[in-house]
C-alpha cells in the first residue's frame, strides 16, 4: 500500500536531525539521518508507491534501496506510519472524522482491525444503561453519536421540569413523559437506524440486574446521587465514562479498570484509589 506518515506525527528538522513528535501518545523520537531521509518525509503522503519513492530519491546523498528499506522498517516499528490504507469517504459519510481517529488508534496500538472494522464493532455492540438521568442521557447521546448500534435502557421515572437543566435528551414538551420513552424518541431522531429497547422499570435486585445485563456488550450505571448538579458536571462525568466504554468495545487499553478516580471540580486535580479484584471473582479474571 502507499506509504503515509500518520496525521498525528509532526516532524521537525535541524541539520539532519529529525524530531518526530507523536501527539497521540505524547511521545518524542529523534534520529540523526542522512540527507535523503529529510527528502523522504514529504513523500510519505499516501500517494507514492515504494517504487515512486525510490525513483524520487535516486541520486540523493546517502540513498540506497537497502538503506531506504531499513529506514522504513524503523519507522514502522516506531509506529510513525499508518498501519492501514486511508479510505476516501464521500462527504456524506457520517463517521468520516471518526474514521480518521480510528486510523490513529490502529497505528498507535498496532491493531489488526482496520478503521472500518472498528466502526463495525460499534455498530454490532449493545450497551445497557441503567438510569437515564443527568449522567445516563449524556452517555446515551455520546455512544449513539459514536455509532453504537443497540441500546437497552432502564428507568422507572418520568421527566420533571427540574431535569431540564442537565438531562440533555429531554425538552420542555417531554415533562410528564416516561424518561425511557422520551429518551428513545430523541435518540431515534438523531439516528433512525438505532435499535433501542425501553424498560420503564426499576432494577432493584441482583436477579433483575443479571437479567438486564444478560447479553450486553457493556453495562453502564447512568444514575448518580448528589445534592445537586449542572449540565457541565453531568456531561463531564458521562463523557469520561462513555470514552472508557468505547475503549472497552474497541479493545483499546483501559484507563479506569481496578481503580476509582475522583476529580476535584475546583482544582481539576485527580485522586486515584487502586482497588484489588475480589478473590475468586470470575468477572474480574479478564479485566486488564
Amino acid at each position: 500500500m502507499p506509504l503515509r506518515l500518520r496525521d498525528s506525527v509532526l516532524v521537525f528538522n535541524q541539520e539532519n536531525r529529525l524530531q518526530f513528535i507523536c501527539t497521540m501518545e505524547l511521545r518524542v523520537i529523534e534520529f540523526n539521518v542522512l540527507p535523503y531521509v529529510v527528502e523522504l518525509i514529504p513523500l510519505l503522503d499516501g500517494t507514492n508507491s515504494i517504487e515512486a519513492i525510490e525513483l524520487a530519491l535516486d541520486g540523493t546523498p546517502g540513498f540506497t534501496r537497502q538503506s531506504l528499506k531499513d529506514v522504513l522498517t524503523v519507522m514502522r516499528d516506531q509506529r510513525l506510519l499508518d498501519r492501514h490504507p486511508q479510505i476516501e469517504h464521500p462527504g456524506t459519510y457520517r463517521f468520516e472524522r471518526q474514521a480518521r481517529l480510528f486510523h490513529e488508534f490502529a497505528s498507535t496500538f498496532s491493531l489488526d482491525a482496520s478503521p472500518s472494522q472498528l466502526q463495525e464493532l460499534l455498530e454490532a455492540s449493545k450497551v445497557v444503561v441503567v438510569g437515564t438521568g443527568g449522567t445516563g442521557t449524556w452517555l446515551l447521546q455520546s455512544l449513539l453519536a459514536a455509532g453504537v448500534g443497540s441500546f437497552e435502557i432502564f428507568d422507572p421515572d418520568y421527566v420533571e421540569l427540574t431535569n431540564l437543566n442537565r438531562q440533555v435528551l429531554y425538552r420542555p414538551e417531554d415533562v410528564g413523559r416516561s424518561k425511557v420513552v422520551a429518551a428513545s424518541d430523541r435518540l431515534r431522531a438523531i439516528n433512525e437506524s438505532v435499535n433501542i429497547k425501553c424498560h420503564p422499570v426499576k432494577i432493584d435486585s441482583p436477579v433483575a440486574l443479571n437479567a438486564a445485563l444478560r447479553d450486553a456488550s457493556v453495562p453502564i450505571k447512568g444514575r448518580t446521587r448528589s445534592g445537586g448538579s449542572l449540565a457541565a458536571v453531568s456531561g463531564l462525568v458521562a463523557n469520561l465514562t462513555a470514552w472508557e466504554a468505547l475503549r472497552l468495545l474497541l479493545s483499546l487499553p483501559l484507563a479506569l479498570s481496578n481503580q476509582v478516580r475522583e476529580l476535584d471540580l475546583f482544582t481539576l486535580e485527580w485522586r486515584i484509589r487502586k482497588i484489588a479484584p475480589r478473590p475468586g471473582c470470575q468477572a474480574c479474571e479478564n479485566v486488564p
